[in-house]
């Protein structure tokens, strides 16, 4: 019978759910109680589009165990196809009470409540679905049309650009100013301070560089970008990096990081003498490596980028 469900699941995988369902009710009839067998059937009937059908095979799948997150999981999903938010809020709380630490039973539940217009409970149920699964969540909250509702919202929009808390408020507030040499020092504060959440530790080192979000990091460059008129930026580094054949002293003199003094000598600039004149500023100046330490002068940009 093991070889019927493997065959009936392996046709779901690919999309085949009318080629599925026989080879799945062979193996149901050779096992009735193979609950994975019953879960399979189900997902090729919800496939097809015959919800309530698979929501009734998903309930036989819990007769026989439960607690099984796949059968839940299923029932709510095809609720959700017909437009049951209640009941997918109800089927979600279930989930977290078999699974709190997956993400996936709060965000439903989130999604299910901006949906019929319940923006605080879902903005609580995002946060702490971002908790425990940021960059998915609110990669996943980014594109969903059940978020539409909330978009407007700060507290949405606050959740969208931090997966560690931070509040990039006041780097808004300089950019939009052109106060660079303020944007530059609280980009520094900021990133020490996502590095600090995400490690529990102030140290800054390759591989903490290589845990920093990538929510975060594409904040970041994002606000550097749309107030410079796509001038500044770590993307706008990268791109630079990336045509000087990522060669470093090159790189430092197209963006002003390595300067020549009156005798002809270069010389990596200290992070005291960064220039902050909108006039002179070279393309993807800023933000500089500041943020790394008041003695680093350089972090390769293909490790943040």
């Amino acid at each position: 019978m093991l070889a019927w469900n493997n065959k009936g699941y392996a046709l779901n995988q690919l999309g085949r759910f009318e080629k599925a369902i026989p080879t799945l009710v062979r193996a149901i009839q050779l096992d009735p109680t193979l609950v994975i067998a019953l879960n399979n059937f189900g997902d090729s009937l919800r496939g097809l589009g015959r919800n309530e059908e698979a929501i009734a095979t998903y309930e036989e799948s819990l007769k026989l165990d439960p607690d099984n997150y796949s059968a839940w999981w299923g029932i709510g999903t095809c609720l959700y196809n017909l437009q049951e938010f209640e009941k997918v809020i109800k089927t979600a709380d279930k989930l977290i009470d078999l699974d709190s630490e997956n993400f996936l039973g709060w965000y439903v539940k989130a999604s299910c409540q901006s949906r019929l217009g319940y923006a605080q409970q879902a903005l609580e149920n995002l946060k702490e679905a971002a908790r425990l699964n940021p960059e998915a969540s609110q990669q996943l909250a980014k594109t969903n049309p059940d978020f539409d509702h909330l978009r407007k919202d700060e507290r949405f929009q606050v959740l969208m650009e931090s997966c560690v808390g931070v509040d990039y408020a006041t780097l808004k507030r300089y950019l939009k100013k052109k106060q660079w040499r303020e944007a530059e020092q609280e980009t520094a504060r900021l990133m020490k301070e996502v590095i600090q959440k995400v490690t529990n530790s102030t140290e800054i080192n390759r591989s903490a560089i290589n845990l920093f979000p990538c929510v975060d990091l594409n904040t970041i460059d994002l606000l550097w970008r749309k107030h410079s008129d796509g001038r500044f930026g770590f993307s706008v580094q990268k791109e630079i990096y990336q045509q000087s054949s990522q060669n470093r002293d090159e790189f430092g003199k197209k963006i002003g990081w390595l300067i020549k003094d009156a005798d002809g000598n270069y010389s990596w600039r200290s992070n005291s003498s960064f220039d902050y004149n909108s006039t002179t500023m070279p393309r993807g100046h800023l933000p500089s490596s500041l943020w790394a330490g008041e003695d680093v002068i350089w972090v390769e940009i293909a490790e943040l980028a």
